[in-house]
């Protein structure tokens, strides 16, 4: 398709970043010319409410951030998926990887759309925005379960 339409001309794909054959399906992945990046979503919480993921798959799980930093090894950028109330921990977290080429995803679901809602949103996506490897992906503005 690429080679007669020019398109797509890139694919990120998935990788379970907390694996232990994370490596090996990059290498594997990275042998498709369009191959570009991972995408590949952190455990998080359902509710800003709810408390932070701390287990396997997490932004705090050691396997999950060391199969993150494998990335720029690679030269492949990172998609994140994650509900805005996450994006303090994954300033934090991408703030120790400056190689990584992160793009925050669907403008960091800005789920709740209440006054504060938007302000908790807001200061979240001033928190992300310091961090200079930090792209956004303008998409997902649709509101989740609206009637």
């Amino acid at each position: 398709m690429n080679a007669k339409y020019k398109m797509p001309n890139a694919i990120v794909g998935h990788v379970w970043l907390a694996e232990k054959n994370c490596e090996e399906v990059l290498i594997k992945h990275n042998k498709h010319a369009l191959f570009r990046g991972v995408r590949s979503k952190p455990l998080t919480s359902s509710h800003p409410n709810d408390e932070l993921p701390k287990g396997p798959g997490s932004m705090h799980d050691g396997a999950w951030k060391n199969g993150l930093s494998i990335l720029p090894e690679y030269n492949l950028s990172f998609d994140l998926r994650i509900p805005y109330w996450h994006l303090y921990e994954a300033a934090q977290v991408i703030s120790e990887l400056p190689q990584l080429s992160a793009v925050l995803n669907h403008t960091g679901f800005l789920w709740d759309r209440s006054p504060k809602g938007l302000s908790a949103w807001r200061h979240a996506m001033k928190v992300i925005s310091q961090c200079p490897n930090v792209s956004l992906k303008l998409s997902e503005l649709g509101l989740k379960d609206a009637e």
